[in-house]
């Protein structure tokens, strides 16, 4: 779910918007933004994109994990789930 919400929303920010949110003076086709909004452009795409590779691994790991690992009574343990659910979105945040 994480992974298409960052592709989508890095997809919007960077393609759909484009260069809306650069500044006037720049000369850039389009352009109708501020430097805060161009700013907040960047911030966001690298974030969403972040988010999309980070969680990418995230699974990709994670089904390693549980193949490799796998418990006799299928159980998962609380800590994999919290690891698997907040590691997609502190990453990007940290490193945006």
């Amino acid at each position: 779910f994480e992974l298409s919400i960052g592709d989508f929303f890095g997809s919007f920010f960077s393609a759909v918007l484009g260069t809306w949110m650069v500044p006037k003076e720049s000369g850039a086709y389009m352009a109708a933004g501020t430097t805060g909004s161009c700013t907040a452009q960047g911030f966001l795409v690298a974030f969403f994109y972040g988010m999309a590779i980070t969680m990418n691994a995230v699974l990709a790991t994670t089904y390693y994990y549980l193949v490799k690992n796998e418990r006799e009574d299928g159980t998962r343990t609380k800590r994999s789930v919290r690891l698997i659910l907040t590691v997609p979105l502190l990453l990007p945040l940290f490193l945006s």
